[in-house]
């Protein structure tokens, strides 16, 4: 239940009809709200991984590197500017989101404009369709699809190969793989149920040439992240805490334990245990066979890491009732972003989270240790610094997070200037004054 009927080229007409409630109204997530009912809210996974089951799999999003780390066909295919205008589209679709996607919830645009969660589009149609924070489930990815891991596997690898596939399918279906990265979010849709809905399947490729395997596992994680720390239902994937791979399977329904394992020992990953499946995925195996080496498989000491961390993100959740607010109107009046608008730092998401004056509010929550929760997540390569109008009581990190050496990056210094490692989501807290 949730998702939006879209016809096929053939049956585009159709597929209208059904999507504009003509023939009765559909349980789409447009008309969700209000009814009680969750849906998998995929705007949320779009903006945080890039692209969609509708647009170009070459894309990035705001963790894998979108105007921040460009791989190698999104700087052959899309300006630099047309990037960056991507990267603040996706960022804004992530923010609302983290907003548990609210219809009424306002915040400024990237364009500068302040407008309610309706009007933010997302393939033509409003972003936001919730109207409690129950009716939308956060998630990065899930059994459908490449994991989290297996989606960052590096753009520029078989290329050469996978430009005589695309010329192929060119031919076949008039289509090019410029012309799909160029297009806008809305025109993919067509373009790609012509192009990638062919045999060659669906493909993903979105880390920079070169990223290392500790970076991979840090984005991983901070895509982790951006799900925990949010408002509404948050959803995880089983073993995306430890990293799980089924060696870039993209339908491992029927592909039986050998690609569906989970080792809880953390030992391995299930990293290039061999081709996937040729039933759904022969066609991707020149673009796959470069990618399945082992320079790319985690130690078992990152595998570890990351579970641990993945546990602090769980233990930061229930470490304040600001993470979990209950209502619609307690997010409109107690969470807030910053950098935001025309002139945010590309990559720096900034969230806000502020207590009730005092206990037994009716419209608000008070968390009995802290006035403000601020959530800083930082998909850049490189450190970030932002300047927090916190007043006069010191910022500090999350007790949580000073724990722990993976943090060891980041700091609050004494003049409200909270700083964040590359791929990192950091927790700074202010006591009650």
């Amino acid at each position: 239940m949730g998702w939006t009927a879209r016809g096929s080229i053939s049956t585009e007409r159709l597929g209208i009809l059904v999507s504009s409630n003509q023939r009765g109204v559909n349980a789409s997530q447009g008309n969700l709200g209000g009814t009680g009912l969750g849906s998998f809210n995929d705007r949320f996974r779009d903006a945080v991984v890039g692209g969609s089951p509708f647009a170009s799999p070459l894309f990035q999003g705001w963790v894998t590197g979108l105007g921040t780390a460009s791989n190698q066909l999104m700087q052959e295919g899309m300006s630099e500017e047309a990037c960056k205008d991507l990267l603040m589209e996706y960022t804004d679709q992530l923010r609302l989101s983290m907003a548990a996607n609210l219809q009424d919830y306002h915040m400024h645009s990237f364009q500068g404009e302040m407008k309610a969660g309706r009007e933010f589009l997302y393939s033509c149609q409003p972003s936001a369709y919730a109207k409690q924070p129950w009716e939308t489930v956060n998630y990065a990815d899930c059994h459908d699809g490449q994991t989290l891991f297996d989606q960052q596997g590096e753009a520029g690898v078989g290329l050469e190969e996978m430009t005589r596939v695309q010329q192929q399918q060119s031919c076949k279906h008039g289509v090019d793989l410029l012309t799909l990265l160029q297009a806008t979010i809305v025109e993919t849709e067509l373009l790609n149920a012509q192009f990638f809905n062919a045999d060659w399947g669906k493909v993903i490729m979105k880390a920079r040439d070169g990223t290392s395997v500790e970076d991979r596992c840090r984005i991983n994680m901070l895509g982790l992240a951006t799900v925990a720390l949010s408002q509404g239902v948050a959803f995880f994937h089983a073993g995306s805490d430890i990293l799980r791979s089924k060696s870039l399977d993209r339908d491992s329904y029927n592909s039986g334990d050998w690609y569906n394992k989970l080792d809880w020992s953390c030992k391995s990953n299930n990293f290039g245990v061999g081709l996937a499946p040729g039933s759904k995925n022969n066609a991707a195996w020149p673009l796959h066979k470069p990618r399945l080496v082992s320079e790319l498989q985690p130690s078992a000491n990152l595998i570890k890491l990351c579970r641990e961390q993945f546990l602090v993100l769980l233990r930061l959740r229930y470490s304040s009732p600001l993470f979990r607010l209950p209502s619609a109107e307690a997010i409109k009046s107690q969470l807030r972003f910053h950098n935001t608008g025309p002139n945010q730092e590309a990559g720096l998401i900034v969230m806000q989270l502020s207590s009730a004056g005092q206990p037994g509010s009716t419209q608000q929550v008070y968390d009995p240790q802290y006035s403000h929760v601020w959530v800083l997540l930082n998909s850049n390569p490189h450190k970030v610094a932002f300047e927090a109008p916190a007043g006069d009581v010191p910022l500090q990190m999350h007790p949580l997070q000073q724990e722990q050496s993976y943090y060891s990056w980041c700091k609050a210094c004494s003049n409200h200037m909270l700083e964040v490692s590359a791929h990192t989501a950091a927790v700074f807290v202010q006591q009650h004054g």
